[in-house]
């Protein structure tokens, strides 16, 4: 299988995308998943022998060509990792196509609306600027490494630009209707001194609706079937819930965000507290749905936790190509294990990268240490300012972390204005789902690749 990876291009937030292992391993995975000559859907198989400029769906009679859906779709495999079989793929796919309708959507009606010329062209390169910054790339890096896996700076430009718009329009447009007042802000303060202690919990949802009662058996099998393959790693849970959820918050992964334990669902609140973070339960039935619940993560409101803590890491890393061998694996980390033996420090690290042949290393960066993956996680949140991990090796590489810096978590109430443009933005994003609802009932949208194909 192939995963080719932004984060593999630019040498950056590995530590947050792969799985990491102790000991070497293929530098290649070898699922033998051949990725790149299945993105192009409607039975094109390659760009080199394909009409790429096919229509693929009219959306009022603006067209989304093949190329555009290979563009966007090469786009998402890299920023998410890539996928494992051709069912995800599909459903990938699926999401490419949708997103790219609703772009269609968006700057049509910022055009309708004169709205659409208010920006110059100078701005949307701001915001590509502002995306390569992410990675700590130059905007002519960023263009580089789209291309290298397969997508473009037109397509990240057309992202951009129908978000940048839509995110504008959408404020113009409910901006005032979704003000929120100090009383509303004091109540909730209010509500979170009451809640101190107690645990809230970031969740994700697969939600299968039980219309009929006589369906629940059929629906329940399904829901199990569904948590066997997630547990048993055939299938992830956002992809999952993007392909068989029934929640409005399936397009987002499932994904619901942080939520009080007094605020879950009666029939979650038996099985979540019972959790542990990344981790899945279900089916959990409700009158009229059956759910499968993932923990994300858990905390308690208003208390110190410890994965609130900020830590300064630097990291040096090499990343796999074709030519990458399991001998040359197996050199760098005894090459590195042997050097690590004697770290020093943080200023020790370039010169120990270079001996061991990492060719990346990264100057220190404050990263909470919520926001690493469970395995990278565990290697790190014990380690003492000035040391640093043992080799880790993944699908993409081989990277070594060194703890450059540690401040403590802090407990504080979160800040008035902290807490409306929060209660804001929450509010603005349900009208702009309303508002998208109602631009594609209104739309016609012409399919001229069927849609078996594209899907």
């Amino acid at each position: 299988m192939l995963r080719t990876t932004l984060a593999a291009g630019l040498g950056l937030l590995a530590i947050l995308c792969e799985p990491v292992v102790d000991t070497p391993a293929h530098a290649q995975s070898g699922r033998g998943y051949d990725q790149p000559t299945a993105q192009l859907p409607g039975g094109v198989r390659n760009r080199e022998d394909a009409d790429v400029n096919r229509v693929a769906v009219l959306v009022n009679d603006k067209p989304i060509t093949l190329y555009d859906i290979s563009q966007r779709l090469s786009l998402l495999l890299a920023t998410t990792g890539g996928v494992e079989n051709e069912d995800q793929l599909r459903v990938l796919r699926r999401r490419v196509v949708q997103t790219l309708i609703d772009d269609k959507l968006k700057l049509n009606e910022a055009r309708q609306l004169e709205f659409l010329d208010q920006f110059p062209e100078e701005a949307f390169e701001q915001q590509f600027a502002r995306q390569a910054a992410r990675f700590n790339a130059s905007p002519e890096q960023f263009e580089q490494v789209l291309r290298q896996v397969g997508s473009s700076r037109e397509a990240m430009m057309e992202q951009i630009k129908a978000q940048f718009v839509w995110d504008q329009l959408v404020r113009a447009r409910y901006g005032n209707r979704a003000a929120v007042g100090g009383d509303e802000v004091d109540a909730y303060l209010e509500r979170l001194k009451a809640s101190a202690g107690m645990y809230e919990y970031r969740l994700a949802e697969i939600q299968l609706l039980v219309q009929d009662p006589r369906d629940r058996p059929r629906i329940r099998s399904t829901a199990a079937q569904l948590v066997n393959q997630i547990q048993a790693g055939e299938l992830d849970f956002a992809t999952a819930a993007i392909q068989f959820s029934q929640s409005t918050t399936a397009a987002n992964g499932g994904n619901l965000g942080w939520i009080p334990q007094d605020q879950l669902r009666p029939a979650w609140a038996e099985v979540v507290p019972q959790m542990e973070p990344d981790t899945i339960a279900g089916p959990v039935a409700t009158p009229g749905a059956l759910f499968i619940l993932q923990l994300q993560d858990r905390r308690r409101i208003l208390s110190a936790d410890p994965l609130d803590a900020q830590l300064d890491l630097a990291r040096a890393l090499t990343s796999f190509d074709e030519t990458t061998t399991q001998e040359r694996v197996e050199r760098i980390v005894e090459t590195l294990n042997k050097e690590l033996d004697g770290f020093g420090g943080c200023d020790d690290l370039p010169s120990i990268a270079q001996r061991a042949g990492l060719d990346q290393v990264f100057e220190p960066s404050a990263i909470p240490l919520r926001s690493l993956r469970k395995g990278i996680r565990d290697r790190v949140k014990d380690l003492d300012v000035g040391q640093a991990t043992r080799p880790m090796v993944g699908n993409d590489g081989i990277m070594v972390m060194a703890v450059c810096g540690k401040s403590a978590p802090e407990v504080q109430m979160p800040a008035f204005d902290e807490v409306r443009n929060r209660m804001e933005g929450e509010r603005l994003a349900a009208f702009a789902r309303r508002y998208i609802r109602d631009l594609k009932r209104d739309a016609v949208i012409d399919y001229r690749v069927p849609k078996d194909q594209l899907f």
